[in-house]
């Protein structure tokens, strides 16, 4: 399903957290791909990479504080058309979810007037994550459209509760 936002409204909505970084340069470009990979096979490293590199995008982690598993997730956030697209937006927990889609939702600002209260961005959504519906919710986004999902052969076997947005409903 894809919800669209307001990034006045998300950016009111969580302070930012001390645990988001970006996800720019060869280290962290691993890290993403590493993250991608644990839920999505085939792995699409060259994809993947390209993606979190687009012009004007910012691709951010958010770090769990946890020496163990310190990346908790990640997300993107880039130009369209005349708004803004966040996805992927992979996450580990609610919580952390919330603190990347607020991030991401900051930067969704329509630079050449830098007016805030036009800045529209979309998500797309996975109906069976509930928690990531109710997020989307939680933060004023309002439903705009929907699609089906189809498959070829046999359903995947893909972690939902940790895709709180797809990539792109584009691509597939």
């Amino acid at each position: 399903m894809r919800y669209a936002g307001s990034s006045s409204i998300i950016r009111t909505s969580i302070k930012p957290s001390k645990y988001i970084t970006d996800l720019k340069g060869a280290d962290l470009q691993r890290k993403a791909i590493e993250c991608d990979g644990h839920i999505f096979l085939p792995r699409r490293d060259k994809f993947i990479s390209k993606w979190i590199n687009q012009k004007g995008s910012r691709t951010i982690r958010c770090l769990s504080g946890s020496k163990e598993e310190p990346h908790a997730g990640h997300g993107v956030v880039r130009p369209c058309f005349t708004r803004f697209k966040i996805g992927p937006l992979f996450s580990d927990d609610e919580q952390i979810a919330h603190q990347l889609l607020s991030e991401l939702g900051r930067h969704a600002v329509i630079e050449k007037d830098n007016n805030s209260e036009n800045s529209v961005f979309f998500i797309d959504i996975s109906e069976p994550n509930q928690q990531a519906l109710d997020l989307a919710r939680r933060n004023g986004m309002k439903k705009i459209s929907e699609t089906a999902r189809m498959y070829n052969n046999a359903i995947p076997s893909l972690p939902l509760d940790r895709i709180y947005r797809v990539t792109s409903l584009e691509l597939g």
